[in-house]
């Protein structure tokens, strides 16, 4: 009989995901198996316990769903892989036309072929997308928060940081070799889908099958100017003002920071970072 595995986290969606993911126990006619995704510890080993039959749903939010499909990058995987929204944000979820609660729906061709984010000496796929500054400090003032057992806000975050605690860095950024710089720089992002920060459009116009990467740099505008860009960025209607939002197209990003800052991964952060690079796999090849 075929089997479908639930690999739930029980961390997303602010400590719900069990609970979320177990919504699918009576998940079409097959046998269904419960599997905390925390607890896998190769996927190798994992999927060569499956037959080729079996399904595989993912069920968690946009971070979960960026560390599964680091982890199996290197994997020929046979069975189907579904996903299942249980995040707290859920940028991919909202970028494929989906909506929270929706049955699961197949992503092997999304989570096949993504870029590659290097950052201090380490590298890591991700499926949404990376950036320096506002957005990786609201990320970490969130996860913060979560840590400590309190719902995560990351829109109060970015405004605490805009008003109070965030100074804007410069930057240099390469894309494809042309060369930017940049002064009192904001955001410095690379996005493969459209949506990060829990629904924010900051890249409109990318299609994450393209196999082309968004460069967003929102820079030389002072913590006043930025307060009426910042909500329009929910519609991606930011892009308007060109004097302060950069896009550019392209598949090579290096981007470097005049002093450390946060980056993040799909909304996870890593701490005192002054370059990071990102490669296709157009690029890589």
């Amino acid at each position: 009989m075929k089997k479908v595995y639930i690999l739930f986290n029980p961390k997303s969606g602010n400590g719900t995901g069990e609970a979320q993911g177990k919504k699918l126990a009576n998940y079409g006619d097959k046998e269904v198996v419960f599997c905390d995704i925390t607890k896998v510890e190769d996927y190798s080993e994992f999927f060569c316990s499956l037959n080729e039959s079996d399904l595989v749903v993912v069920a968690g939010g946009d971070g979960t769903l960026s560390r599964f499909a680091h982890d199996v990058s290197q994997l020929d995987i046979k069975n189907s892989i579904y996903y299942y929204a249980t995040g707290s944000g859920n940028d991919f979820l909202k970028d494929l036309g989906y909506v929270k609660g929706e049955k699961p729906f197949p992503i092997n061709e999304y989570i096949a072929s993504l870029p590659v984010i290097s950052v201090n000496g380490k590298s890591a796929h991700f499926v949404n997308g990376v950036g320096g500054g506002l957005d990786a400090y609201s990320c970490m003032e969130g996860n913060r928060l979560h840590e400590q057992g309190k719902k995560a806000n990351y829109v109060a975050a970015a405004l605490k940081g805009i008003f109070y605690d965030y100074k804007p860095m410069n930057a240099h950024v390469v894309v494809d070799g042309r060369e930017y710089t940049f002064k009192n720089v904001w955001f410095a992002s690379v996005m493969k889908g459209r949506y990060f920060g829990g629904g924010i459009m900051l890249a409109p116009q990318q299609d994450r099958k393209s196999g082309t990467l968004s460069v967003v740099v929102v820079h030389t505008v002072g913590r006043v100017g930025l307060l009426p860009i910042v909500p329009q960025a929910f519609e991606g209607k930011h892009v308007r003002y060109k004097k302060y939002v950069e896009v550019i197209e392209g598949h090579s990003v290096k981007v470097t920071f005049d002093r450390p800052v946060p980056v993040q991964i799909d909304g996870e952060t890593i701490d005192n970072v002054t370059q990071y690079g990102v490669e296709t796999q157009l690029a890589v090849l």
